[in-house]
């Protein structure tokens, strides 16, 4: 039998991470390839819920958001159990972690009253996403 499970090697964003950029995907490396067919939109759930797209690269599960994730926001991440690397493998139990976004900056260059270059930021704030009707 499988003992031993399927083993997680990074999680990106990391846990208890913050200032993370709001259009960031989501990556779980594990020791084995993954089995695509065990696979689906419940195998990764954010809290706050976030639409977005799961899929496998290789021995990485991959979360893409479909728009950006909210500014300012901790998220709860549930890597649920029954994923399979393609050598059988299992994974056992639930994994949870926490990671918080950042806001978006915009980082620009203004002279100052000295005629020095002074390098400035401001917050701004996106809509949520960024698609434009075809057209």
């Amino acid at each position: 039998g499988d003992q031993v499970g399927l083993q997680i090697v990074t999680i990106a964003p990391a846990p208890e991470s913050a200032g993370i950029s709001p259009r960031t995907p989501l990556r779980v490396r594990f020791d084995q390839p993954l089995d695509d067919a065990t696979v689906d939109a419940g195998a990764l759930m954010l809290t706050p819920a976030v639409a977005g797209e799961v899929r496998t690269e290789g021995d990485t599960l991959l979360f893409v958001p479909t728009g950006a994730l909210l500014p300012d926001t901790t998220y709860a991440v549930k890597l649920a159990p029954g994923l399979q690397s393609v050598q059988g493998r299992v994974l056992h139990e639930a994994v949870t972690w926490h990671f918080a976004t950042g806001h978006t900056s915009i980082v620009y260059s203004q002279v100052d009253a000295n005629g020095r270059e002074q390098l400035m930021m401001a917050a701004v704030a996106l809509p949520a996403t960024t698609r434009r009707p075809a057209g």
